[in-house]
């Protein structure tokens, strides 16, 4: 049976008057999903009257986050239960006017999560209003572990308001707020780091990414002059760094995932030249390196890799004979990859210097001889000293002797060695002449005429033949060292000498004697006595045979006091003498 009063009561908004046996109820469904994780929002019932008593609930729960996991997790819930209106009375009748709404003080909520299926999950949780702070339901809701994704809902259901009217008229009030929810599994991407890349216009570069949930990745480019996106790829557009963004926003089983950013560089190429110079170089020089070109902005720099030398900013030193590899590099920057180049330099042995130091003699002469000496090359062989000439000879450690007139060339020589070629020969020339030569006669003592031949002894270092000559006084003859005396007096020999095989002609010598004679002169056939009769008062002449005379000297003067044919006067005997 229902009753509908026409009557205002000052004041109120617009009433009703509903009998209604107790415990009906009218329940408002408030839907929520809940973004990663589980949550709960403020959802309010439509007002119920119970006896012209309604009432409404907000829930709400923190955190606003569960995660599937091994793990049981708590919510921390609350809920807010008001009353809306209050219940005016008079005999018979009931009047409700809205009102502000009132924390409720009796009653209690009920607090159930369920799964898709109305299974509910874990422990149910009551909180009476006695609990409760102005209105405020609090409670924490186990959930197990293990939970699977998918989408659940929190009930929250309260009970309560009862009231006697006076009447009899005794009510309750019911609210139910249901809250959809999910519980999501986390999800991560996977994003290969990409290698950097050597620029090529409108080239791609595969991005390897995948999230764990199986979901697409979206892909973004963070500055589309170096790099854009085209399906799973980069695209080259210019040089510098290409940050890609990968994001996954989740699902209504997924979280969305963090973010992952890769970057990259990209480089152009860029080539460059080196150079050493001078090139190829010996053993005892240096080589300075350079680099030109690459259109970068990096330094260039310098390094051995490989061969016999050492470098020193850009010198390079031989440490032996071979190639020599150095690498120019010039930097990476911004834009360009460092660039790389080669130069080999061709390291030859080093020549070396012989010189003589000694002087040669002016005028050399047979006889004569000289040390030779030198200053050597680099190479630290001994400087060995020979001669092809018959002029002179030479000792390995460089005594000239003179040996005969003529061209004496001396030759000196120094081997090489791993680094040194062997030297150039070195030569010093000079003519060697004859030597002045003496000429000395054996000094010979008096002589006795008829004691024989004297025989000259000279000496002299020449071969040159000797002619000996006697001098003019007839006191003896040669036969070239053979003198034979042949006179008294002095004996004079010159003595001289032509040039020999390594002299000069000798200056002449000469050698005297005196010779003697002990032996006197013979004078044979002398005539016998004469006698011839004068007749003529002047005498008689008188005819004879010259007498003979010889000496030892083989030079004899015969002298008479009378010559045949001689007048001889009358008178005595006159003797005829004749002297040798």
């Amino acid at each position: 049976m229902m009753r509908i009063l026409g009557r205002t009561v000052a004041g109120a908004r617009g009433f009703a008057n509903k009998r209604r046996s107790a415990g009906s109820r009218n329940t408002k469904f408030g839907s929520l999903l809940l973004g990663a994780f589980v949550g709960l929002s403020a959802a309010t019932a439509t007002p119920v009257e119970a006896g012209c008593q309604t009432t409404t609930t907000s829930v709400t729960a923190s955190p606003v986050t569960l995660n599937t996991g091994s793990a049981a997790q708590t919510l921390s819930l609350s809920a807010t239960v008001l009353t809306l209106n209050q219940k005016l009375t008079t005999t018979n009748q009931s009047t409700c006017s809205r009102g502000a709404g009132i924390a409720v003080t009796t009653g209690q909520l009920v607090f159930t999560l369920k799964n898709s299926s109305a299974t509910t999950i874990g422990s149910p949780v009551t909180v009476s209003a006695s609990s409760a702070v102005n209105g405020v339901f609090s409670a924490s809701y186990s959930v197990p572990a293990n939970q699977p994704q998918g989408a659940y809902s929190l009930v929250a259901a309260y009970t309560g308001i009862g009231f006697d009217t006076g009447q009899n008229e005794n009510g309750d009030s019911s609210t139910t707020n249901f809250s959809a929810l999910a519980i999501k599994a986390p999800q991560t991407i996977s994003f290969t780091q990409p290698a950097n890349q050597t620029f090529v216009l409108n080239a791609t570069v595969p991005l390897t990414v995948s999230a764990s949930s199986g979901l697409s990745v979206t892909l973004t480019s963070s500055n589309a002059s170096i790099c854009t996106i085209s399906g799973s790829n980069a695209v080259m557009k210019g040089t510098g760094t290409c940050s890609i963004t990968a994001s996954q926003t989740g699902s209504a089983i997924f979280h969305a995932a963090d973010s992952v950013t890769r970057s990259f560089t990209i480089k152009a190429n860029q080539t460059i030249a080196a150079a050493a110079t001078p090139n190829p170089i010996k053993f005892n020089q240096t080589s300075t390196v350079s680099a030109s070109g690459g259109a970068g902005t990096g330094t260039f720099s310098y390094a051995k890799t490989s061969g016999p030398c050492t470098l020193v900013g850009t010198t390079v030193t031989p440490t032996g004979v071979g190639a020599c590899v150095i690498t120019a590099t010039k930097a990476t920057d911004a834009n360009y990859n460092s660039a790389a180049a080669d130069v080999t330099i061709t390291i030859d042995k080093a020549d070396q210097t012989i010189a003589f130091t000694s002087t040669a003699p002016v005028s050399p002469v047979f006889g004569g001889a000289y040390t030779a000496t030198t200053t050597g090359g680099a190479s630290g062989n001994a400087v060995t000293f020979s001669t092809e000439s018959t002029a002179c000879t030479v000792s390995s450690t460089g005594a000239v002797a003179f040996v005969a007139p003529g061209l004496c060339e001396i030759k000196a020589n120094q081997a090489g060695n791993t680094n040194y070629n062997a030297a150039n020969e070195a030569t010093q020339s000079l003519t060697v002449g004859k030597a002045p030569a003496t000429l000395v006669i054996t000094p010979v003592p008096a002589q006795v005429l008829g004691s024989g031949t004297v025989s000259l002894v000279s000496t002299s270092p020449s071969n040159g033949e000797v002619t000996y000559t006697v001098g003019p006084n007839a006191v003896c003859t040669n036969v070239g060292p053979a003198v034979t005396l042949v006179g008294v007096g002095e004996c004079s020999v010159n003595a001289t000498q032509v040039a020999g095989t390594n002299h000069l002609a000798a200056t002449a010598a000469t050698v005297k004697f005196n010779v003697t004679d002990t032996t006197n002169p013979v004078i044979a056939s002398c005539p016998a006595n004469i006698t011839e009769e004068a007749t003529s008062p002047s005498g008689a002449t008188a005819s004879w045979t010259v007498p003979t005379a010889s000496d030892n000297s083989g030079s004899v003067t015969l002298t008479a006091t009378h010559n045949p044919g001689a007048t001889f006067g009358m008178g005595p005997a006159t003797t005829v003498t004749y002297t040798a």
